[in-house]
């Protein structure tokens, strides 16, 4: 079992360094996770769950069924080329669902005027 442990060291060193890396971007992507609240409250159909941000997750909840938020992601990924989310899941009332937002390098490195087009796109679909 030794050996085991043996081979598989460089790929805890590995881990480890990551580690520390995804660390010290913590709180770049908690402030890019701040920053996405405030834009948030410019689109009142984009709800995020929690209320405010504790962590560089979170659920932003929608007006609309689980069906209907997956045929707005599938429609925007197909005329502009933007992945939104995996999947909606339903929420507990009827023609709610949410999606979770992780605040990882790829939205940190958004720009912003995208991220807020981004936005609009999918607020305005909901509207519609």
């Amino acid at each position: 079992q030794g050996g085991n442990l043996y081979r598989r060291s460089p790929y805890v060193v590995s881990a480890a360094m990551q580690f520390d890396a995804r660390l010290a971007s913590m709180p770049a992507l908690f402030a890019r996770t701040r920053w996405l609240y405030q834009e948030l409250r410019t689109h009142p159909l984009l709800r995020p769950n929690p209320a405010e941000p504790q962590a560089n997750l979170l659920h932003i909840h929608l007006p609309v069924s689980r069906e209907r938020a997956n045929e707005i992601r599938d429609a925007i990924a197909l005329e502009h080329g933007i992945w939104l989310f995996g999947a909606a899941q339903s929420d507990p009332l009827p023609e709610a669902c949410h999606f979770e937002c992780y605040v990882g390098d790829s939205l940190l490195n958004l720009p912003d005027e995208r991220v807020r087009e981004i936005l609009a796109l999918l607020s305005d679909a909901l509207e519609r």
